[in-house]
């Protein structure tokens, strides 16, 4: 939008015009919801009365580490993500001096890219398995964390753009793609919905959010992107070993739901 619309028409109506647009996604997303039907499982908690009243409370009493390991899972998505698509865009426009026009052209390229591996991603999670994709492409992330400074470092304009696919579209969507499913293995049927939502919206607040900034300040310390690309790094290997917890978290899970009442096998 910036880039059709500048100067004081950006700043009196232009920002507005994308969030009208936004509009439509919520009534495609309600329509879309309102024709789906509940899962089965959440079918059989509630013909059986066993709804939690007070889900949140529940979460944290019962299964705050569930939560912390789908953080820490998302914890490096979320990092990466704003890495490339916020903080790059300002630190090749403002140090190096690539025309901002060009890298508002590469996010839109990155960004299409992104909507196309998202769904590819996760149907090839279904095949390898959620674990083992999520826990390698944590592995890529911190990989290829130092790489993909040293090639916006370059201020060529293709290498840039190569280096946001790589990460973005590639290396992070591969990690973000089997999240969700993740998030559901980790809490059970009556609690699933608070659960992942609390497990989602932490480290998206908590970490996605101050991304850019803390990108900022270590380069303004330090004159240099390799503490950001330690920071990053260690949230890959937290995410990493997250996704070890997960699937043992889930096993336990299944195990306490395939339990009768009062815990005693048959």
């Amino acid at each position: 939008m910036s880039s059709w619309v500048s100067g004081d028409a950006f700043g009196d109506w232009g920002w507005r015009i994308p969030f009208l647009a936004s509009v439509v996604i919520v009534l495609v997303g309600l329509y879309i919801r309102r024709g789906l039907a509940e899962s089965r499982d959440f079918v059989t908690t509630k013909a059986k009365d066993d709804v939690t009243k007070v889900p949140v409370a529940e979460v944290l009493r019962t299964d705050w580490r569930s939560v912390l390991i789908g953080a820490g899972l998302a914890a490096a998505n979320n990092a990466l993500y704003y890495v490339i698509a916020t903080y790059t865009l300002a630190y090749v426009t403002d140090s190096l001096k690539v025309p901002e026009s060009q890298t508002l052209n590469h996010l839109t390229i990155v960004s299409v890219c992104y909507l196309i591996s998202i769904p590819v991603f996760g149907w090839l999670s279904d095949r390898v398995g959620l674990r083992r994709q999520v826990t390698l492409a944590a592995l890529a992330a911190a990989a290829f964390t130092f790489p993909y400074f040293a090639m916006i470092e370059t201020g060529d304009s293709w290498i840039i753009l190569l280096g946001m696919i790589l990460g973005l579209a590639v290396i992070q969507s591969a990690a973000y793609a089997p999240q969700p499913a993740i998030y559901c293995e980790l809490f059970p049927t009556k609690i699933r919905y608070t659960g992942a939502s609390l497990a989602y919206a932490l480290p998206t607040t908590l970490v996605g959010g101050t991304t850019p900034f803390i990108a900022t300040w270590l380069y303004s310390e330090t004159d240099s992107n390799t503490a950001m690309a330690w920071y990053i790094v260690g949230l890959c290997l937290v995410a990493a070993g997250c996704a070890w917890l997960a699937h043992r978290r889930h096993v336990r899970v299944t195990q306490a739901a395939a339990e009768p009442a009062g815990g005693v096998h048959v």
